[in-house]
């Protein structure tokens, strides 16, 4: 982290912290879905945003977790 942290630039700074916090306080999975939900409902699409993609797991993987 200290590596990262004295190359980054402060808009990533404060991303990393809210990150962190949130892991803190959240299950990852919980921070996942929120972030899938950002993702697909809102239009936060600026900078990195733009390139997520939600995953779709292929149907195999759907009928073992009984989905």
């Amino acid at each position: 982290m200290k590596k990262y942290w004295s190359v980054s630039n402060n808009p990533s700074k404060i991303k990393m912290l809210g990150w962190g916090i949130l892991m803190l306080f959240f299950r990852k999975e919980t921070i996942a879905r929120i972030r899938a939900w950002i993702v697909k409902r809102t239009p936060l699409k600026w900078g990195e945003w733009k390139n997520i993609q939600t995953w779709q797991p292929p149907k195999e993987v759907e009928q073992l977790l009984g989905k």
